[in-house]
């Protein structure tokens, strides 16, 4: 694993600054890409391939019920 995938990669992170209701759902896993680059990294990480995956943008078309 690439160190600098490590640090995209977070556990149990709240969702609540993600979305406009202020829900406080978790997200197992979380990473905020900010190039094609670290999506890269994080689409290629074990942990992730294989998974349910969100790509969340503002929030204001969400609501969380449940964490993620």
């Amino acid at each position: 694993m690439n160190a600098r995938t490590g640090s995209l990669i977070h556990r149990d992170v709240s969702l609540r600054p993600f979305n406009t209701f202020g829900v406080d759902a978790s997200a197992a896993l979380f990473a905020r890409v900010q190039s094609l680059e670290d999506l890269q990294r994080v689409l290629t990480d074990r942990r992730v391939v294989g998974g349910p995956l969100l790509v969340l943008g503002g929030g204001s078309n969400v609501l969380f019920t449940q964490d993620f």
